[in-house]
């Protein structure tokens, strides 16, 4: 999996932005919450969204891979993105999703 141009970025950004934290600054507990708060959602279709944008797969090759390694994707993929880099940006230039 590749980072996402721009674009591609902030339109994951604007997915995720309601389920992302305000105020977690460790990466890993970030994406965390992140998960944990899609997981509570009633909008899981955003988290399909989000990880086919990340990895250009589509919803058979989630379901043939199984929802453990779905999910270890989508966390790798908010890794790799930058996903808390990312918030900060959106942040800075005045850009707000929610």
């Amino acid at each position: 999996m590749k980072q996402l141009p721009l674009h591609d970025a902030v339109e994951l950004y604007v997915l995720l932005a309601p389920y992302i934290p305000e105020d977690v600054s460790d990466v890993l507990e970030f994406t965390g919450k992140i998960v944990d708060n899609l997981q509570k959602s009633d909008n899981q279709q955003n988290y399909f969204t989000a990880i086919k944008l990340m990895t250009g797969k589509d919803e058979m090759y989630f379901l043939r891979i199984g929802a453990v390694k779905t999910l270890q994707l989508f966390m790798d993929g908010l890794i790799i993105n930058n996903i808390l880099a990312l918030k900060d940006f959106c942040s800075k230039v005045g850009f707000d999703a929610r």
